[in-house]
């Protein structure tokens, strides 16, 4: 098949083109040049054959005038025409200056050379006879003119000049042969840039046949390609997803709608155009409506603006429009192009995820770049005990507790650049009580701009139920002690009370049998007194360890303590120590065993005074409290002393533990208690700094 494709034979004629406008191009201005040259060269050449022609005869006569100033000086013995003489003679070999300077070399040696080599000799032979003449020796004057040497250079300048006059007329001949030759070049190049001409004239017209040929099938193709891609315009138009119309500036008429816009709506196009636009708006959004013209009306735009279109049948649409305007000359609006986008769907399914956002089992916060709540659900209020519109007038540094300000905003800054962020935290409440959460907190786009979306969940019962845990390793810790003591005590106690009663009992008899001897006197107190210690250690042990139920009884625990503190109050009072009470004002009826609470205040009070050496206050106080739903009677023992350290508070609890020095204490004392208050079913806690005095905590179950 032959090849269909223009583009070859379009290269070839461009490259065809192209080589006849360079070669016309150039020839053309060869031509022009040839043609100035040979003007120019022909003229220079009259001009110069002028010139010699003009030269020459100027010699001819100049030598006639010459020959007859120095025959008619010698002849009629006048020196008057001397001067005459000498003024032709200098024109003379001027005459001959300029000939041999316009006369080609090749014709110079028989003509103006010869000449002038004769009239050198000419000049040089008159020259003497003047010069004789002047003496006025016209004899020998006369000799020298008509002497046969002055004949014979007289017939060689004559010869000269005659060969000039013909190798002028030769060099002319030879002139007019080469002006010749060159037009004939002249008429050959003109004749060839004619040839180039019409070539190139054809070629052009040619080209420019072909063009109209194919710029009539390109319109031709232009014109269907315009009707398909109106065509493909129209369709898109008109079966846009969003609805599309366009409404009169000044009078709200719709002048044109797609069919997106009447199928949305349940009508046709006829039904809608011409109708003012408010007609498909719903009633209740018109207020809205009305704002959005204004705003129109003020800035030629409309953009995202939230309404709700009116369907045929009644029904809403929701709506999201945007609008701009068509201008006249003038710039004044004259239509307004309007788009509807139907955001039903989106809506439900922002009503969705905002049941599920306020339904949600744990508190959830919308938070700003700056750290301002933007967003809040329904549990995150309630939990903070803040209304809704309280909650959205706060920043997070309002209810968090675990960071300060520039801490915060670093972790808001870090979550922000699309870190994730888990921690566990107390929040402020309303109240002043902190809540203990668990938070969860990432990077989201809201309102096109980023946020942070933080997820707290109350964690105050699995808070309470670790801390029931921590209780039930503690005393399960205390129970498994208890029983290694119990079965320590009771199998070591006989083994040991035996050997030391016999030690006693004879430390009795030394005694007695030498009750004069002072020394050993001494040394048998010694050894009462560590008989004794180890008699107290070992009834301790067998009282930690056998945990015998006392007898429970209801009544007011604080009169039980008052009694206590009568005991030792006045004896405190010797050693500087004050003793405040700060009791509720209805204390309440719980269930105690009167003993043992008395054991436990009576130690409490004997801890003090021993850190408080140089006196100082002790504190009991009491008041009402709930518990995990339960109703507890708080007493608080605090005193002024010297306080203790974190790892002596951790470590108070356990038997044998004692930070008094040996002989002093046993380390039972604070055990026991705990014991005790376990038996009555409550808590025992402990707070202390060191210098600033210590607080022990007890919880009883009302």
């Amino acid at each position: 098949m032959p090849d269909m494709n223009p583009r070859p034979l379009k290269l070839k004629m461009n490259q065809a083109l192209v080589f006849w406008v360079t070669t016309t191009l150039s020839l053309f201005v060869f031509g022009f040049f040839e043609i100035q040259d040979f003007a120019d060269d022909r003229t220079l050449i009259e001009e110069k054959i002028a010139d010699i022609q003009l030269q020459a005869g100027i010699l001819g006569r100049l030598d006639e005038t010459l020959t007859v100033a120095i025959k008619t000086a010698i002849n009629a013995e006048h020196l008057k025409w001397e001067k005459k003489y000498h003024i032709n003679a200098a024109q003379y070999v001027d005459a001959e200056k300029k000939v041999k300077a316009l006369l080609p070399k090749k014709y110079q040696e028989k003509s103006i050379d010869k000449s002038q080599e004769a009239s050198k000799k000419l000049f040089k032979l008159e020259k003497k006879a003047f010069e004789l003449l002047r003496k006025g020796q016209k004899e020998k004057a006369h000799a020298i003119i008509f002497s046969d040497s002055y004949d014979t250079n007289k017939e060689l300048l004559e010869e000269g000049l005659s060969n000039l006059a013909l190798f002028t007329q030769e060099y002319v001949d030879e002139q007019k042969a080469v002006q010749k030759k060159h037009l004939s070049k002249l008429i050959t190049l003109l004749a060839s840039l004619i040839t180039l001409i019409w070539l190139g004239t054809y070629l052009l017209l040619s080209r420019f046949i072909k063009r109209q040929e194919a710029d009539e099938k390109q319109l031709i193709e232009s014109n269907e390609e315009t009707k398909k891609s109106k065509d493909q315009y129209t369709d898109l138009y008109e079966n846009a997803p969003d609805m599309f119309a366009s409404v009169e500036a000044k009078t709200g008429l719709v002048r044109n709608c797609n069919q997106t816009f009447a199928d949305k709506l349940g009508y046709s196009k006829n039904e809608i155009l011409g109708k003012d636009i408010h007609d498909f708006y719903q009633p209740s959004c018109m207020a809205q409506v009305d704002q959005t013209i204004e705003s129109y009306a003020a800035t030629g735009v409309v953009k995202d603006s939230a309404l709700q279109l009116k369907k045929k049948d009644g029904t809403a649409i929701d709506v999201v429009l945007n609008a701009s305007s068509i201008r006249d000359e003038s710039g004044k609006p004259v239509l307004c192009r309007s788009i509807w986008r139907d955001v039903s769907e989106i809506k439900k399914i922002e009503s969705r995820f905002q049941t599920i956002f306020e339904n949600a089992v744990d508190a959830i916060l919308v938070i700003s770049s700056e750290g301002k709540i933007i967003d809040c659900n329904r549990i995150a209020c309630s939990s903070l005990g803040y209304s809704r519109d309280e909650l959205l007038q706060l920043t997070v540094s309002d209810i968090e507790t675990a960071f300060n300000s520039q801490e915060l905003n670093t972790v808001l800054q870090e979550i922000l650049k699309g870190g994730f962020f888990f921690h566990e935290s107390k929040h402020r409440c309303k109240n002043g009580t902190e809540l203990p959460v668990e938070i969860n907190a990432s990077s989201i786009d809201y309102l096109d701009k980023p946020h942070i979306l933080a997820i707290s969940r109350d964690i105050s019962r699995r808070k309470e139920a670790e801390q029931k845990v921590e209780i039930t390793k503690k005393q399960l810790l205390s129970a498994q002690k208890l029983a290694v003591l119990g079965e320590l005590s009771a199998g070591v106690s006989h083994e040991v009370l035996n050997p030391v009663n016999i030690i006693s009992v004879h430390s009795q008899v030394i005694k007695r049998k030498y009750k004069t001897e002072a020394p050993i006197q001494n040394f048998c107190e010694r050894v009462d007194h560590e008989v004794k210690r180890i008699s107290k250690i070992l009834n301790a042990m067998l009282t930690f360890s056998r945990q015998v139920p006392g007898t429970l009884l209801k009544g007011y625990l604080v009169d039980d303590i008052e009694k206590t503190i009568n005991l030792v109050e006045a004896e405190y009072k010797l050693e500087n120590i004050q003793i405040v009470r700060d009791w509720c004002s209805e204390p309440a009826e719980i269930e105690y065993d009167p003993d043992k609470m008395r054991q436990v205040y009576l130690n409490l009070l004997q801890n003090s005074k021993y850190a408080m050496p140089k006196g100082g206050v002790i504190t009991l106080a009491c008041k009402e409290l709930k518990i995990a739903g339960k109703i507890f009677h708080q007493f608080t023992f605090s005193d002024t002393g010297t306080g203790m350290s974190d790892k002596v508070q951790s470590k108070i609890f356990e038997p044998f533990f004692t930070t008094k020095p040996e002989g002093e204490g046993t380390g039972m004392g604070l055990s026991v208690i705990h014991g005790i208050i376990q038996e009555h079913r409550g808590t025992i806690e402990v707070e202390s700094e060191i210098d600033k005095g210590t607080t022990f905590t007890i919880n009883l179950p009302v």
